[in-house]
């Protein structure tokens, strides 16, 4: 099929190739024409001496038509007329014909030449109406010639007929034809339209030479060209920035349409020198039966420059991001580094001898340093938020010690206020999980503070069940549902919406009067979503709140500290009676204690509790303390005046903590429990009191005494010894007494090992080739002196037992001395006396401030040797040359971080095994993975807290004993 013209230039060339073709036909006519009609001539004289045959007409209509042939190759008039002039040839030679067949009688011969003529003649006519002039001119001149003869040789009407039948079949393959062109020229309308109306440049391209053989209107404006001139005949590859050498290949073009199909997305020039972006596409078409490669070439640059801009807007809001998050983090950084001085000297200066007022001034220090660190982490955790940053954990966690620890860590704010905190976690709750217990506990810590800074009085209570309503929870997750419930001011309801909106209270009067951001709930709501899970809040203004959340957390396959099945403990069949005047209490501990197996009876009051015992028998009272009317202690008193009940025991729950011991004595109370309860200390106490066998895991912390203990690092030992024979002895009596030790052979030797080497103890002989014990004793003092390092204790090992010979070897700066042949006892004795056996922990930070804390921290019981170091390298180096037995690394230090001096630690023969904390201003589960990833143990974070800190080196350092 073509395109107009196949664009006008291909239906030039259309109607050109269709004229030629038509001239072609009739030139050969013309010429068999003037080649037959002389022959036909001649051959009729011979054959039919006696016919009327005008040979001179003949030559001269043969003249005609080679004047026809001829003229119409190259003369353009004579081309224009070609047609025409044919048209009229035509009618002369049947008028000749009919002349002829006049005067021949209408002979068979003739008649037939004649009727070829006709035949030929119809197939030459291009259109219906010319070829039914013609026969209609045939028939009429055949009959009327046929008319005029006496005899003809063949009757008229069957010329007639003969005739009439080619004009017929003529007609038919004529009106065929005249069909066929005709759909060919809609369907050519068609696509030329839509060829020339299509929104993307279209071209045509030879698919031999990759020419471009045609184009439409939108690939001249796409290329700015005037006209398709200047296109066509281009090659496609020179529309592309590089040229003949660009995306295409003469050799590849006929690979690619191989698919029949090609797409992509490349740059292109125009005629004005300008780049754009093009989507092209490639597809093999038939046109006129020969295939050629149709290119639909879509303008891109703006979707392209769309996407630039939308890529580097990404990148820029990655860049600020990522810019916002490191300041973020150098700030916290910044910002924790001397809080860390000011908290932590502020713990230690609490603990000294203070007067009141001090005490009470150092309190204010301190409430603000923890203020301006929650507000710190706030803004932290907002930000990531913010961002997108925020990860969880996935830890094994048991959630009724999270519970607990909440209550441990705000129960002392409660009962300041004179509130009461009640906890309840639902028995029949799996506690053993997989989560992020720090951040479900920083949600729980957010909304209890919450309820204890709006709370003047009345209770709090924290209650912890499986979500019912959840259609989400799976076999290996469940939902869990948490509430916090307070007695407090309340929110109306038109600002209850609002109350999760970032930096939003209630109201204004709020903020004044309690403090806050304002940032606590919405980063609470965020962490739960995070978790799946969902918050909501019922609240009356005046009459409290109750927050809720659900998140869904992973059940966890493996053991732990869980109060096992109830039934395992034999309670079916003990009967409790519970006295407390709190209805919200009372339900918890009905509901622990029959989940539990007992048999559990209530009272609201004393008084109701006397009655219980006179209508029933118990093995066991549980009291609250403070009660109106009658307080606990009353109703003891009043319990054990009757003798019937002494065999009842009787355990008192205390908001005040301790019942003081006389008054346990003497009205025979056998345990007490600090309110809130918690149900781990309630089952420890009930069991004891029931002596009930305990089938629980217990975590048991084992004191640690380091001085007494055996350590796997020990410091190593240096001996100075020019005699084989003593080397020998010396080092197999060290080695099966435990100790590291190396040997050299003289003095000089000696102090070469202690600039590569910190050691614990040396054992220097004094009389040695080259460098004498004292000589090498007063180089080691120097370098020691000069490095800044500590001093190590040297014996001298020596033949002279002449008096005074001590005091001699003192003066040359060692430290004792042992006399030779030496006794195995002596020697492993004043080896104890001086090497310092004690864990060596190893600081490293650059920032004086924190080094003297975290060693004011450790100076408990003098159970540690600290050492220090500025920076990463310094560390490194450190280590290479002492046993070191943990080191506290800080992780932002200049020359050398801590990140890349754990690495190079790890590296290190010997530090594959050595215990590393991080210490890190950096919040988070990315930046606490971080140091992990980097090769440390454990974390701290900072401000680094003294019993933390403490507690973490004791369990690292108890892991490094060996019984």
């Amino acid at each position: 099929m073509d395109f107009k013209i196949m664009f006008k230039r291909f239906q030039k060339e259309k109607s050109n190739k269709n004229f030629d073709q038509s001239l072609i036909f009739y030139r050969t006519l013309a010429i068999l024409a003037a080649v037959l009609i002389p022959l036909f001539g001649v051959i009729k004289k011979i054959t039919d001496p006696n016919a009327v045959d005008w040979m001179s007409l003949r030559l001269i209509i043969s003249a005609v038509c080679l004047s026809y042939f001829f003229l119409t190759a190259k003369n353009a008039l004579a081309k224009k007329y070609a047609v025409p002039f044919f048209y009229f040839v035509l009618y002369c030679l049947t008028l000749w014909q009919f002349a002829l067949m006049y005067a021949n009688s209408v002979s068979v011969g003739f008649s037939f030449a004649f009727l070829l003529l006709i035949f030929g003649s119809t197939l030459a006519f291009k259109k219906r109406k010319s070829l039914a002039a013609y026969v209609f001119f045939a028939t009429i001149g055949t009959f009327t010639t046929s008319t005029f003869i006496s005899e003809p040789a063949i009757k008229p009407l069957m010329l007639v007929s003969v005739i009439f039948a080619i004009g017929l079949i003529s007609y038919f393959v004529l009106s065929s034809r005249i069909k066929i062109q005709t759909a060919l020229s809609d369907s050519e309308r068609l696509m030329s339209s839509i060829f020339e109306d299509s929104a993307d440049a279209l071209f045509l391209v030879a698919l031999e030479t990759n020419k471009i053989l045609n184009c439409n209107e939108q690939a001249l404006n796409l290329f700015q060209a005037k006209s398709r001139e200047e296109i066509i005949d281009l090659r496609i590859q020179e529309l592309h920035p590089s040229g003949k050498s660009g995306n295409f290949e003469e050799s590849t073009l006929k690979d690619l349409i191989k698919e029949n199909h090609w797409k992509k997305e490349s740059k292109y020039v125009d005629f004005e020198g300008e780049i754009f972006w093009g989507d092209i596409e490639l597809k093999e078409i038939k046109l006129r039966e020969k295939s050629v490669i149709l290119i639909r070439l879509a303008d891109i640059t703006e979707r392209k420059e769309a996407e630039k801009e939308l890529k580097d807007s990404k990148l820029q809001a990655e860049e600020a991001s990522k810019a916002k998050s490191e300041f973020l983090a150098n700030m916290s950084h910044e910002i924790r580094t001397p809080l860390n001085a000011i908290i932590g000297m502020t713990e230690l200066t609490l603990d000294t001898e203070l007067d009141e007022e001090q005490s009470e001034f150092l309190r204010v220090v301190e409430n603000s340093s923890e203020a301006l660190l929650g507000l710190i982490n706030d803004i932290l955790d907002f930000s990531k938020i913010e961002a997108g940053q925020m990860t969880l954990d996935d830890s094994e966690f048991d959630l009724i010690e999270v519970i607990e620890s909440i209550v441990d860590i705000l129960g002392t704010r409660a009962e300041k206020k004179g509130l009461e905190m009640l906890c309840f976690v639902d028995p029949n709750l799996n506690t053993d999980l997989k989560g992020d217990p720090l951040r479900l506990r920083q949600i729980l810590i957010n909304l209890v503070g919450n309820s204890i800074k709006f709370t003047s009085k009345g209770e709090i209570s924290i209650t912890v069940e499986p979500y019912e309503n959840s259609d989400l929870t799976s076999s290996g997750f469940i939902a869990v549902h948490f509430s916090v419930k307070d007695t407090g001011i309340g929110i109306s309801q038109e600002n209850i919406d609002k109350i999760f909106e970032k930096f939003t209270q209630a109201d204004n009067s709020t903020t004044r009067k309690f403090g806050g951001t304002g940032l606590g709930l919405s980063i609470s709501k965020s962490l739960v979503s995070l978790m799946n899970g969902k918050m909501w809040i019922e609240s009356e203004l005046g009459k409290g709140s109750t927050f809720h959340f659900y998140v869904f957390l992973e059940k966890n396959s493996k053991d732990s500290n869980l109060i096992a099945t109830p039934q395992k403990y034999g309670f079916e069949e003990i009967k409790i009676l519970v006295v407390d005047d709190n209805n919200t209490n009372l339900f918890i501990l009905e509901k622990t204690l029959k989940a539990w197996g007992f048999e559990v009876d209530l009272a609201k009051s004393g008084k109701e509790g006397l009655q219980a015992l006179e209508t029933k028998q118990f093995d066991l009272i549980i009291s609250d303390y403070q009660m109106p009317e009658m307080d606990g202690v009353e109703f003891v008193q009043k319990v054990r005046k009757n003798p019937k009940f002494d065999e009842v025991k009787i355990i008192i729950l205390s908001s005040f903590g301790e019942v003081k011991a006389d008054i346990r004595e003497t009205l025979d109370i056998v345990q007490y429990v600090t309110k809130p309860v918690k149900q781990s200390r309630l089952f420890d106490v009930l069991t004891e009191t029931l002596k009930v066998k305990k089938d629980r895991r217990i975590k048991k912390e084992i004191p640690i005494e380091l001085s007494k203990q055996k350590l796997k690092i020990k410091p190593k030992i240096l001996l100075a010894e020019d005699n084989s024979t003593n080397q020998h002895l010396i080092k197999t009596i060290l080695e099966k007494g435990d100790f590291r030790i190396d040997v050299v052979s003289n003095g000089h030797q000696a102090v070469n090992a202690t600039e590569d080497f910190n050691y614990g103890l040396i054992l220097m002989d004094v009389q040695m080739p080259l460098l004498d014990g004292f000589q090498a004793t007063e180089m080691i003092r120097f370098l020691e002196h000069q490095n800044q390092k500590e001093r190590t204790p040297i014996i001298a090992l020596t033949a002279h037992a002449l008096q005074g010979y001590r005091e001699k070897c003192l003066q040359h700066d060692m430290d004792d001395y042992l006399t030779k042949p030496l006794k195995k006892q002596d020697l492993i004795n004043k080896i104890n006396e001086w090497l310092d056996n004690r864990p060596i922990i190893l600081v490293v930070d650059d920032t004086k401030d924190n080094q003297n804390l975290i060693a004011n921290y450790l100076k408990k019981a003098n159970l540690f040797k600290v050492a220090f170091a500025q920076n990463g390298k310094e560390a490194v180096d450190y280590f290479k040359k002492t046993p070191v037995s943990l080191i506290l690394m800080d992780m932002e230090m200049p020359v050398l971080n801590g990140y890349e001096a754990t690495k190079q630690i790890r590296d290190l023969e010997n530090g594959k095994e050595i215990p590393i904390i991080a210490l890190t201003a950096h919040q988070g589960h990315e930046a606490i993975q971080k140091c992990l990833d980097s090769g440390c143990s454990s974390y701290l974070q900072k401000p680094i807290r003294k019993r933390e800190l403490l507690s973490v080196v004791e369990d690292i350092l108890q892991s490094t004993i060996t019984s």
